[in-house]
């Protein structure tokens, strides 16, 4: 997924309304495994000494027992893939749901699970000046999501039965010594826009959509775009991205607009980021009367802050054309914090809330329905090793 900083990688819902209450239960259990450059650099054997002042010194020696260990571990590789990174990222997550009643479609507990797999591949420029990135994902199942009818997805990882394609391929260069940067290719944007340290992805942070991106940013699905990006110190950072907006509709006539601007910021000597971005998306059918269209937009803040290095804050709220959307306003606040206290440091407990108002349109198509829907979810993630997580999940 395209991120704030390129480099970064993630380390580490009562539901009320019409469709009545429910329990969610959920576990996900998650492999990742990256490579570097360093670990794939093949090296060539040094030339054999020709004379006694040419013989091998004592960490030479070490050297070479180290190069041939590695080789017999299978950890060389050819000399062309030095400087290319490989991460390898497959999530299992199965959910089973209790309380729920005939409002949800099913009389019944229901049982699903579904499983992805991600593998992303990059390999920067010469000199740090940009960047080569692809990233291709495969998905087995939909989850509860194809039961219950509730207005942002339980699990964000639920991609549905999905052949290994493209999700993001993309150019990074910059400019004026950093200060510029441009992104071209097929873009996830939310990774950028409404993006969040503690709250912007399903696999290594909390599952429930509206966690992930808020439930009113109405942005497209991975498609081509161009994005640039501005540093101007200490004033703060903009970003702008087009893309073409996913529909039927010539791009070029509507494409999705968006543009953000990100500052840190410290209160009471807490630091933080927080970041402002509006957006404007193509004509889509109204709820009240899909015969007539109506131009998606909306805006919305997304802000996290660390007051102890164990402890992550964030929060979320945003708005969009009720018109064309079920949900007109939505807000969320969570926190994460280390199991450092109980001498678990690697581990991550979580707790999120969030609450959705529904538009006036989709209250009159669904007559005597709840005016909102609220979502709680907590998680535990439990590191087993560098590469193996497993995450007990409830959402009510």
């Amino acid at each position: 997924m395209l991120r704030e900083d390129p480099g970064e990688w993630p380390g580490r819902a009562l539901r009320e309304g019409s469709i009545g209450r429910s329990v969610v239960l959920g576990g996900a259990v998650l492999l990742a495994i990256g490579a570097g450059a360093g670990s794939l650099a093949a090296q060539e054997p040094p030339e054999a000494p020709t004379s006694p002042t040419d013989a091998p010194s004592f960490e030479d020696l070490l050297e070479r027992v180290s190069r041939l260990e590695a080789e017999r571990a299978g950890r060389i590789a050819p000399a062309w893939l030095d400087g290319w990174h490989f991460h390898l990222i497959a999530t299992e997550v199965v959910q089973w749901s209790t309380g729920a009643d005939a409002g949800t479609g099913s009389d019944s507990d229901e049982t699903r699970s579904t499983a992805s797999f991600d593998l992303e591949i990059s390999r920067p420029f010469a000199g740090g000046a940009g960047e080569v990135y692809l990233s291709l994902e495969a998905g087995i199942g939909d989850g509860l999501d194809e039961v219950f009818a509730f207005g942002t997805p339980t699990n964000g990882d639920a991609i549905g039965d999905a052949d290994l394609g493209i999700l993001e391929t993309w150019v990074r260069s910059s400019f004026d010594d950093g200060r510029w940067i441009v992104h071209a290719g097929r873009l996830d944007l939310t990774g950028t826009f409404d993006a969040n340290a503690v709250a912007n992805d399903e696999r290594f942070q909390f599952l429930a959509g509206t966690f992930v991106n808020a439930a009113t940013f109405a942005v497209p699905d991975p498609s081509l775009a161009l994005q640039v990006c501005g540093h101007f110190g200490d004033v703060g950072e903009w970003t702008a991205a087009i893309a073409d907006p996913g529909t039927d509709d010539d791009p070029l006539h509507q494409p999705f607009v968006v543009t953000q601007f990100a500052r840190e910021f410290a209160v009471g000597g807490v630091p933080g980021r927080a970041r402002l971005y509006l957006y404007r998306g193509a004509d889509a059918p109204r709820v009240l009367d899909p015969a007539r269209r109506a131009r998606s937009e909306g805006w919305g803040i997304s802000a996290d802050a660390a007051p102890d290095p164990d402890v992550h804050l964030f929060l979320r709220y945003g708005e969009q054309e009720p018109v064309v959307a079920a949900i007109e306003r939505a807000w969320s606040v969570g926190f994460t914090a280390s199991g450092a206290a109980w001498g678990r440091p690697d581990d991550q407990v979580a707790v999120a809330f969030a609450s959705h108002a529904f538009g006036a349109e989709t209250r009159a198509v669904t007559a005597g329905s709840a005016a909102h829907e609220r979502i709680v979810e907590l998680q535990y993630r439990g590191r087993i090793s560098d590469a193996f997580e497993l995450t007990p999940d409830i959402q009510w």
